[in-house]
């Protein structure tokens, strides 16, 4: 039979197993229930931590060019955080969110471009 494994009320698995019971031993921690048609197993939530390459690899070559070669002391003060941030760059830091906010207000990102770098 069709079962799904709910933890904290979010699936977490759907699977096969012979009774409810066979479903609960093999997802302990987790609410076993009968599968319904639309459950699927959520897709992984993007890493909010990710390494400096991977954050320079979401902006576009114009971005990248326009903030490089910006003059502006903040922009400059943002780059440099960024190199000397270590092995990984916080999407949910106030650094980089208040940074990418000022690159907006400095218009070398759009608001949709700024929300989708944080996405």
């Amino acid at each position: 039979m069709r079962i799904t494994a709910l933890k904290n009320g979010v699936i977490v698995a759907v699977l096969e197993a012979r009774d409810l019971a066979d479903a609960q031993e093999s997802m302990p921690g987790c609410v076993v229930r009968l599968a319904l048609a639309a459950d699927v197993v959520p897709p992984a939530p993007a890493p909010r931590q990710i390494t400096p390459k991977e954050f320079r690899d979401l902006f576009t070559a114009a971005e990248l060019a326009a903030i490089i070669t910006s003059a502006d002391t903040g922009v400059q003060v943002l780059l440099y955080k960024i190199a000397t941030t270590g092995a990984t760059v916080d999407k949910d830091s106030l650094d980089v969110q208040n940074g990418l906010m000022y690159l907006q207000t400095k218009n070398l990102l759009t608001e949709l471009r700024r929300l989708a770098i944080l996405a």
